[in-house]
């Protein structure tokens, strides 16, 4: 490895210890235990100055069609979560903290390879990209405590169902091509 590449490597590995220092979970209490689903006045409790923010994003989802909701309560220091999916799999999950929330979404490879030109934030491009893939997908997460942010997650949304489209066209179209000796 060049000295180049180890300084532009150590350049990723530093901004990705960046973003992952300022997603700390620290879960609201208001939303309560397991035992039920937040009431909308806790989430508003919680969520405080960010629930418009939480709204529009929610409301960009369900305009989108054919996706669900559903609350997800998971251990430890996750909590609740709000999680959005199609049939197959996770779009994206809501995750309410104090005073902001964090939007984080699963992103295929072609999703992945879609953000150098996206526009998007070369800080979060490179958490993105150097993050270590999960079964899901390559994992983007961001802190909403404003109107850019909400842009951001609405891009990174967009790139994500754009992707899942065309996998799915693709997968449409070998399932309708004749097969050899047919």
């Amino acid at each position: 490895m060049t000295a180049a590449a180890r300084r532009a490597s150590d350049r990723r590995a530093d901004v990705a210890e960046t973003w992952a220092r300022r997603l700390r979970c620290d879960v609201p209490r208001s939303l309560g235990a397991r035992r039920s689903q937040p009431a909308d006045a806790a989430l508003a409790a919680a969520l405080g100055a960010s629930r418009p923010h939480w709204d529009t994003i929610v409301a960009r989802v369900d305009a989108a069609g054919g996706l669900r909701r559903e609350w997800k309560f998971y251990a430890g220091s996750h909590g609740w979560q709000l999680k959005i999916r199609d049939a197959r799999s996770a779009l994206l999950y809501l995750i309410p903290r104090d005073g902001r929330f964090v939007a984080a979404l699963p992103l295929n490879a072609e999703a992945v390879a879609a953000l150098p030109g996206s526009g998007l934030p070369v800080e979060l491009v490179a958490a993105i990209t150097t993050a270590k893939p999960s079964p899901e997908g390559t994992p983007a997460r961001i802190e909403v405590t404003g109107t850019t942010q909400v842009r951001t997650v609405e891009a990174l949304i967009a790139i994500s169902l754009a992707s899942r489209r065309s996998a799915r066209a693709g997968r449409a179209a070998s399932r309708a091509r004749p097969r050899r000796g047919q």
